[in-house]
């Protein structure tokens, strides 16, 4: 099969909101990376019409910079057609009311067609209509040139790619992970590909990885631990051979607890190596006032630095596991508390749907535990109170009613605004 450069040429406009900015009030760069990202993707599926895996970002520059209200529009294309990779070409834009249009950044991804086993498959070639796509089809033969030549002169543990794998029902680890694998792609020149473990049905599969892999395992914290419904799936179904790791936890602005030991602990339980770890904040689940903005610009700018030595680390002639305290038992959750300061007894609360609901199924779709009916849209098993419902529908219509859940959310927002500090250790 081939096809044109124009059949799967994808335009996507968004209007900047609060959610999208950073403290300065300036669109948030881990923000436009997920949206070129998710651009780059749907170029990739409509040329392959397959499931497709984001291998690398090979060029992401910032030209200048977008603010509340601004209208951004994304332009994906293809450029380049290898066996099974994609060379996609996204160009982002700050388009005035007038429709001016003035470039704000340009990106370069290569992602891969798969099967339904996660295997590479065969994408169609590409045809190739005039003088400029004939340029940027050799340009982007030489960006992969390139990148092999980098590959092969790169990382002294022989690394072949990151593996970012998350749990992330609202998108704040998820996005923390992002930026710190985009950061470390781009310090150790290697490809990236990204598992998502929110969907129940991933969490049933198996993931094997080996000694040429650095993997990042992120994870929300729930109560100063690893989500205890959550924790089982990743014991079970991830699976290292020697491989070095990464745990990355993310809390809420109140605390990271035992998170990280606990992650790092059960991964080498299963033949992972932890050479680094983390425990950044995002905004709190259960509200906007607790972790406001995070992550941010200096949220950024430390993952960055964290990259940095993580690479340093790895590249060292005889690269050894990071130091820390095995030994020590893992601490009991952490109880919830309410207004009085009495525990907060909210574990068979539920998220009720409103008089806003329109029964269009987007929570049933979006609760990673498979817990909401999608015929009657009742809550029929476990909630964890991740909150995917609550914040993905896009009605607003599911809320949470139970009083001592509230009273915790009004604890937490008395008591935890202040800005929590990160916790890096390499």
């Amino acid at each position: 099969m081939e096809k044109h450069v124009s059949d799967s040429i994808v335009e996507q406009v968004y209007q900047l909101r609060p959610e999208h900015l950073n403290g300065a009030g300036r669109l948030f760069g881990g923000t436009l990376m997920s949206w070129v990202d998710e651009v780059a993707g749907l170029v990739a599926i409509r040329h392959a019409q397959t499931n497709v895996l984001t291998a690398s970002v090979d060029h992401l520059e910032f030209l200048r910079g977008a603010k509340q209200n601004d209208l951004i529009v994304l332009v994906g294309k293809l450029t380049y057609v290898g066996n099974t990779s994609m060379e996609v070409r996204v160009d982002t834009y700050v388009e005035s009311y007038d429709g001016t249009r003035k470039q704000m950044n340009r990106a370069y991804l290569t992602l891969v067609s798969i099967d339904a086993q996660n295997k590479p498959k065969p994408a169609p070639r590409l045809i190739l209509d005039n003088d400029e796509e004939r340029a940027e089809w050799e340009a982007g033969k030489r960006r992969k040139e390139l990148r092999k030549q980098m590959r092969k002169e790169g990382v002294l543990m022989n690394l072949q790619r990151i593996c970012t794998v998350f749990f992330s029902p609202t998108g704040g680890t998820e996005r923390t992970a992002r930026i710190l694998a985009h950061a470390l792609a781009q310090t150790l020149h290697l490809e990236q590909m990204q598992i998502d473990l929110t969907p129940a049905a991933a969490r049933k599969q198996h993931y094997d990885f080996s000694p040429n892999e650095l993997v990042i395992v992120a994870s929300p914290v729930y109560a100063g631990r690893i989500p205890n419904k959550i924790a089982p799936d990743f014991a079970a179904h991830l699976h290292g051979d020697h491989t070095p790791v990464i745990p990355l936890t993310v809390f809420g602005n109140r605390s990271p607890g035992d998170s990280f030991r606990e992650l790092a602990l059960l991964l080498e339980a299963n033949g992972f190596v932890t050479m680094a770890a983390a425990s950044t904040v995002s905004r709190h689940a259960f509200s906007d006032a607790v972790g406001a903005g995070r992550p941010g610009h200096n949220d950024w700018i430390e993952l960055e630095c964290f990259a940095q030595k993580i690479a340093a680390r790895l590249n060292a002639l005889t690269p050894t596991p990071l130091a820390f305290d095995r030994d020590t038992p893992i601490a009991p959750y952490y109880t919830p508390l309410k207004e009085d300061g009495t525990p907060a007894k909210f574990l068979k609360a539920t998220p009720q749907r409103t008089a806003n609901c329109t029964a269009c199924g987007a929570c049933a779709t979006l609760c990673p535990m498979g817990s909401i009916d999608p015929e009657t849209l009742d809550v029929d098993g476990i909630c964890i109170k991740c909150q995917a419902c609550v914040r993905g529908c896009p009605h607003h219509a599911r809320v949470f009613t139970d009083e001592a859940f509230l009273s915790h959310v009004r604890m937490l927002g008395q008591n935890y605004t202040s800005q929590a500090k990160n916790q890096f250790y390499v």
